[in-house]
């Protein structure tokens, strides 16, 4: 009798330690190499992979944006930002820790360099110049983001050297260009046009501005690169489609790598290559949808 309580107790801890792990896998953010779908009561845009598989992202509420940290190895969501006006999209700092975000509305658009550290931020840029949606070479010397030229009245794509204190304008559009990424390699950088007809599309040139080429149209918000600087990812949406695409930097080798019937947005890619990141927005809550990516190439 004695033998069979024992063995009844065994297997009564045994079961509870399984069940308890289930429970524990389960409220993790990964499950099966998948980020767990995690809602939010809020717009979420533009998560943002660090090398560690941190995401920084940016979430509406209430009419204010804000910048936000998840930690998956922590299974923690931290609020960056306090500031009472819009801050949005959220970049790492290559070898820092530390993010650049855009604050303002419009023309009082600012960029801000936020040390994840201290959690003290300042202008990225002593220049008096409209900014938003920074792009760095991985070297940091270099910055790219899109600023509003008062000569053409649009939004252009500039450059800032921080070694020589040297702002660059590198395009001249007639329409309004937006989230220009530079490449891995930082030799090359892919931006968004949008033009007066409502026509978005998606252009590369070399580092300095010039070779400037159409690869793609209809495209919708921001792109990224493959770690080798050899194809880039991009999103369109075809009727009630949305669709992920992917084609290489001289235009060819087109795509469609994802098509989904509700709205995902913003893909950003780790730098092994193995977990593609894409926010989703539905009716009542947004998500950070993560999943490991075999069909890119």
């Amino acid at each position: 009798m004695c033998k069979n309580k024992t063995l009844l107790l065994f297997f009564s801890v045994i079961f509870i330690l399984l069940n308890t792990s289930v429970m524990l896998r389960a409220q993790s953010p990964y499950v099966n190499d998948t980020l767990h779908p995690i809602n939010f009561s809020g717009n979420l845009l533009f998560p943002a992979l660090s090398m560690d598989g941190s995401i920084v992202f940016q979430l509406e509420r209430n009419g204010n944006t804000h910048i936000y940290l998840l930690n998956p190895n922590a299974d923690s969501i931290d609020r960056l930002t306090v500031g009472s006006v819009n801050e949005k999209h959220p970049v790492w700092v290559p070898k820092k820790n530390a993010v650049v975000y855009d604050t303002g509305y419009n023309k009082e658009s600012r960029l801000l360099y936020l040390d994840l550290k201290t959690r003290k931020s300042h202008l990225l840029l002593r220049r008096k110049i409209a900014c938003k949606e920074a792009s760095f070479t991985p070297s940091r010397h270099l910055v790219a983001f899109s600023g509003f030229d008062d000569r053409t009245q649009r939004w252009q794509i500039f450059t800032y050297d921080f070694i020589y204190d040297n702002l660059n304008r590198l395009t001249d559009e007639m329409g309004n260009c937006s989230f220009p990424v530079f490449s891995p390699d930082g030799k090359s950088i892919v931006f968004t046009v949008r033009e007066d007809n409502g026509i978005s599309r998606l252009k590369i040139m070399n580092w300095y501005g010039d070779k400037q080429k159409v690869l793609v149209s209809n495209v919708t918000g921001r792109a990224c690169w493959t770690p080798d600087s050899w194809r880039i990812l991009f999103l369109s949406k075809d009727g009630g489609h949305f669709n992920l695409y992917s084609i290489i930097n001289d235009g060819t080798g087109l795509k469609v790598v994802k098509s989904e019937h509700y709205p995902f947005c913003s893909p950003d890619l780790s730098a092994d290559e193995k977990k593609l990141i894409f926010s989703v927005k539905n009716v009542n809550k947004s998500q950070i949808i993560s999943y490991p990516e075999k069909a890119i190439r």
